[in-house]
């Protein structure tokens, strides 16, 4: 009987073994599939983070040319009030709209010599 003891402890030591062993290659395999995972995300993790660099390096570039492009266009804009200043002021545009309509002949009217000739005499009448 103790032979029949032994071999059923032996049997069921085995059976336990058998399932341990079971069970310790399905912990590799997910310990496996983990790692697998873990690796496809760094790699992921590190194109991301190379693709990040890239756009961040277009960004700055693309940003130095608008830096740039606003310096010259205030250059541009302080010339252009420069230029400004020297232009005429309304009452200057008036002043020439008074001087073109005095000299103007369609609308101004001249005096003849001998109109100025008569004026003058009778001036000359009257001291």
């Amino acid at each position: 009987m103790a032979e029949k003891e032994a071999e059923t402890y032996i049997i069921e030591v085995s059976r336990r073994l058998n399932e341990d062993e079971r069970r310790l290659r399905y912990l590799e395999q997910r310990v496996e599939k983990i790692e697998n995972s873990l690796t496809a995300l760094e790699e992921k993790v590190l194109e991301s983070i190379n693709e990040i660099k890239i756009v961040q390096e277009m960004l700055s570039t693309k940003i130095s040319e608008l830096k740039e492009r606003i310096e010259k266009l205030g250059e541009n804009v302080f010339k252009i009030s420069e230029e400004a200043k020297k232009f005429a002021t309304k009452s200057d545009l008036k002043k020439i709209e008074t001087f073109i309509d005095l000299v103007n002949p369609i609308t101004s009217k001249f005096v003849t010599k001998n109109e100025l000739k008569r004026e003058i005499e009778i001036l000359k009448k009257k001291t």
